[in-house]
């Protein structure tokens, strides 16, 4: 049977309803993190969830670096985009803060609907907020249109990046 997608994004859609994950979501982001790999491989071994959990709480709890950005649905969370800042070495013409983008994911049956645009704008945009000065993600097939669509340049790199636009000259 396959999922029906169910109506395209649309005024009040995912946008509005796209908030911040507290703690209490660490058990639904592990479990949306269980459908993003297994869109690859399927995962058989469940013995990592309750560490994932955990860690997920512990981040939320107190990583001032870490940021997830949901999606709720009637029962559980439907998509979740986090986001981590890194702070690099230091080198000539770089900044050193940059962002990654984790753990991109929807539940099949809500899919198609902007939750997941949603989702990483938000967590793109806390990103730079926090003085990201480029982000960068892993895209799996399925989601490389998406994340063009976003401004992610494709170099042909496993990774994307997105750079916000420079500011206007004065």
């Amino acid at each position: 049977m396959t999922p029906n997608p169910g109506p395209g994004p649309g005024p009040g859609d995912a946008s509005a309803r796209c908030r911040r994950a507290t703690a209490a979501d660490a058990a639904d982001l592990a479990r949306l993190r269980v459908i993003m790999l297994s869109a690859e491989h399927p995962v058989t071994d469940s013995t990592w969830k309750q560490s994932a959990v955990a860690w997920f709480r512990d981040q939320l709890l107190g990583n001032a670096g870490f940021a997830a950005f949901v999606v709720p649905g009637e029962q559980h969370l439907v998509s979740c985009a986090v986001g981590l800042l890194h702070h690099h070495p230091p080198r000539p013409g770089a900044d050193p803060w940059r962002g990654l983008i984790v753990s991109v994911a929807t539940d099949p049956l809500h899919r198609r609907r902007g939750h997941a645009r949603s989702c990483v704008t938000a967590v793109r945009d806390w990103l730079v907020e926090q003085g990201a000065a480029a982000v960068a993600l892993t895209p799996s097939p399925d989601s490389r249109a998406l994340y063009l669509d976003l401004g992610f340049t494709d170099d042909r790199d496993p990774n994307m990046l997105w750079r916000p636009p420079p500011p206007p000259r004065r």
